[in-house]
């Protein structure tokens, strides 16, 4: 189990830990890991699903990944547009929660790659998405997932426990 606390974003962002600049974003990284975090989870959505929300800058994107290194954490990023994956490859994110459910971007890719990044795709949130909405995200994450582990990525097993309108499957997550 590796626990994250809230998820930093911008102010009425996707999340709920508000960050206003990036010292104030180095304040919140350690108060989280000082109530015991094992990881930053850091919120870089600004449309999904037909909702629109602020996102963090960049200052305080590298804000956050700087001190959490500092202190010996990682920092997951929540992204599902390939349009925000190359502000948390430039910033040193370690690892993304979730999956981009439009192409991945084959330069982006292969820095995902040299950096050793680590995707945690979720595949089951995946699924519920593509069975409630049937918008073919699925097939575009799946198709994402194999590219990456064909080139070398690096891939972890999650869920999205109660994260989501289905219910959540006991066992290993498809």
């Amino acid at each position: 189990l590796v626990a994250a606390g809230p998820m930093l974003t911008a102010p009425r962002g996707y999340g709920s830990l508000f960050v206003t600049s990036p010292d104030n974003a180095r304040k919140k990284v350690n108060r989280l890991v000082d109530m015991g975090a094992d990881i930053i989870k850091i919120a870089i959505e600004d449309d999904l699903q037909g909702k629109k929300w602020p996102i963090l800058s960049e200052a305080e994107i590298q804000a956050i990944v700087e001190e959490a290194h500092k202190r010996g954490l990682p920092v997951s990023a929540h992204i599902s547009h390939s349009k925000h994956l190359e502000i948390a490859i430039n910033a040193g994110v370690d690892d993304l929660a979730h999956m981009i459910y439009n192409p991945l971007p084959d330069h982006l890719m292969k820095k995902m790659v040299e950096k050793k990044m680590v995707w945690v795709p979720t595949m089951e949130l995946w699924n519920c998405v593509e069975t409630v909405h049937k918008n073919g995200w699925l097939k575009v994450a799946v198709a994402n997932l194999r590219k990456y582990v064909k080139a070398g990525g690096l891939v972890a097993m999650g869920t999205d426990y109660a994260g989501y309108v289905c219910e959540f499957e006991l066992g290993m997550p498809m």
